[in-house]
């Protein structure tokens, strides 16, 4: 399995330390975790709402309609 290496802030890591005694699971697990939550596999239940894939830019353009 590959190794990925990261800084993380001291409240970040008290956090983790924390976490990590309370369900029995180990640091790495709940990175593991995370990170698949966060970056899904692409494929069957993986599609972004349409919210989700548009939420950077929502509100960036000006309408130039005036009241």
């Amino acid at each position: 399995m590959p190794t990925l290496t990261f800084k993380i802030s001291a409240d970040l890591a008290a956090r983790l330390n924390r976490a990590s005694k309370q369900p029995g699971l180990t640091k790495s697990q709940i990175v593991r975790l995370a990170l698949e939550k966060a970056v899904p596999k692409p494929g069957k239940g993986a599609s972004l709402s349409l919210y989700d894939g548009m939420k950077d830019g929502i509100g960036c353009i000006d309408s130039g309609v005036t009241r």
